[in-house]
């Protein structure tokens, strides 16, 4: 959606993040110039634009998506860290609960710990990969 970075940021981040997206700056001055929250870097219009109904393309474009609205049948874990500034928690859980009012069962959300960022919530993940996968091997 041409625009809608400029639309939804503002303009005091506008241009680290535009820097960060063509690789001209690195996370660590990204990370200096913006918020920890999303909710603080974008712009109260173009959040009020999300409220139903979704009449913004961007936000109807997102609400039609529902990622998370689908029936697993094999096991899923979506790790999450409790400081992760990337994806909230509540969002890392998201597909647990709603698997759970679905009644499609084998969603969990884990916790990469109280002290758990982006980073360090994928290392976490990465080691839990081989024990997950291996409790699937059959037993002699």
């Amino acid at each position: 959606m041409p625009g809608l970075t400029k639309r939804a940021l503002k303009p005091e981040f506008y241009p680290v993040a535009k820097d960060f997206f063509e690789f001209k700056t690195d996370w660590f001055t990204y990370r200096s110039i913006t918020k920890d929250k999303l909710d603080d870097i974008l712009k109260d219009d173009f959040k009020r634009a999300g409220y139903i109904p979704f009449t913004d393309p961007f936000w109807s474009t997102l609400n039609g998506m529902e990622a998370y609205k689908w029936r697993t049948v094999t096991p899923l874990i979506n790790y999450y860290g409790e400081i992760d500034e990337v994806i909230p928690v509540e969002i890392a859980k998201l597909a647990e609960g709603y698997h759970k009012l679905v009644g499609a069962a084998g969603t969990r959300a884990v916790s990469a710990g109280p002290k758990a960022d982006h980073r360090a919530t994928y290392i976490y993940s990465v080691i839990q990969a081989k024990p997950f996968f291996d409790s699937f091997l059959k037993k002699k």
